[in-house]
């Protein structure tokens, strides 16, 4: 969060909405300080995701950094695949050491950085997006 007026509102948003659990003044503190590094659209987009699931009771600090966290990893994402070839960035293929201790202890092997990120990928679910280049290989479009 940014500043403590968008945490003063986002603490007023949950209080209205989760009238039998307010939060004591130390926990919104607390939470605050647990989420200032996280951008206040990802906690926002967070706490409506589990307002939307049905949560009956506010969220407490680690509910709220989960979900902060689920955000902002889905913009990481959004924005991958939103650059103007659609692709997966170029990746170098030299292998530093630390990618190859990462891959070997990831993958029991040693991959490229490119190999790596192809397979990561490959782990999610398909991404929906038709011009990816893991998903759909130049020369495979559909």
């Amino acid at each position: 969060m940014t500043t403590t007026d968008q945490w003063t509102e986002l603490v007023e948003w949950i209080g209205a909405r989760f009238p039998e659990r307010p939060w004591a003044a130390e926990h919104a503190v607390a939470y605050f300080y647990d989420l200032e590094d996280y951008d206040a659209s990802d906690v926002w987009s967070g706490l409506y995701t589990l307002y939307e699931a049905g949560q009956r009771f506010a969220p407490n600090g680690s509910q709220l950094v989960a979900a902060a966290r689920v955000e902002q990893r889905r913009a990481a994402i959004d924005d991958l695949y939103r650059q103007s070839d659609r692709a997966l960035p170029e990746v170098a293929d030299t292998v530093p050491v630390e990618w190859g201790d990462y891959s070997q202890k990831r993958f029991g092997e040693v991959l490229t950085p490119t190999e790596v990120v192809v397979r990561i990928h490959r782990e999610r679910s398909p991404c929906k997006t038709t011009t990816c280049s893991v998903c759909y290989p130049p020369g495979n479009e559909v």
